[in-house]
């Protein structure tokens, strides 16, 4: 019998070698035509866009900040972009951006709640709890105005400030005002009642949490403050 000849190594390796550049060339292609359809084919471009979680916001004002022309392919939309200019709306606390395939691109929005209300030169803007400035205040029913700085540039003041009405709120202190002085005063809450509680230039929050045994004791006794001072350490200083 004769035997078979053995097929070099080397012959083998460029066999194999070619075999895998075809089989790379075909994956490339493929993945190139692939793409090509989904950039191109009317079975993907963008049909629906679904906005959820619009509270006060309108479709139509998050609609405009989608570029997006009649013919976009949803594989061509940048999402991350999208999300920029959706949070570019201060109304906006968080936004989440997602295609479904085949045409609906989906648009999941929480907004931010006004927590106060400040007034500025005759006006009354909107602001959250964290400080950021809605709108102007159309409707100030239940928000707590605070007045004496400018929430667009006093910033820290503002913070403050809210920071004295989210601790009041905890102790169920109501609080019907907030005025902002420039002197060593400092923040002055006006209480339902009538009752002012000057917290100072560098608050010490921990002091309001007195104030309702205060109220109580002093309830008891028949008497009623117009006056409360926070302001120094250890100490409390009442005013009939």
């Amino acid at each position: 019998m004769m035997k078979k000849k053995k097929t070099p190594p080397r012959v083998l390796r460029k066999k194999s070698k070619k075999q895998f550049l075809m089989l790379g060339g075909i994956l490339t292609g493929l993945i190139i035509f692939i793409s090509w359809c989904a950039l191109n084919l009317p079975y993907f471009y963008l049909k629906d866009i679904q906005i959820k979680g619009l509270r006060r916001l309108s479709s139509l004002e998050i609609l405009q900040k989608i570029p997006a022309s009649p013919h976009t392919s949803i594989f061509n939309l940048n999402l991350k972009q999208i999300s920029r200019k959706i949070l570019s709306e201060p109304m906006v606390k968080k936004v989440t951006v997602k295609r479904r395939l085949p045409s609906t691109l989906v648009i999941e929005i929480e907004e931010r709640s006004p927590f106060a209300c400040v007034g500025k030169e005759g006006s009354f803007w909107e602001v959250d709890r964290e400080g950021v400035v809605l709108q102007k205040a159309e409707d100030m029913a239940g928000l707590t105005l605070i007045k004496g700085i400018d929430p667009f540039n006093e910033k820290e003041l503002l913070l403050k400030a809210l920071k004295a009405l989210k601790f009041s709120r905890t102790i169920n202190l109501e609080i019907k005002k907030i005025v902002i002085e420039k002197g060593a005063r400092g923040i002055l809450l006006q209480l339902q009642g009538g009752v002012e509680v000057i917290l100072g230039t560098s608050p010490n929050y921990r002091y309001l949490s007195y104030l309702p045994y205060i109220f109580e004791d002093a309830r008891k006794r028949g008497e009623r403050f117009n006056l409360i001072d926070l302001r120094f350490a250890n100490q409390i200083i009442a005013s009939f």
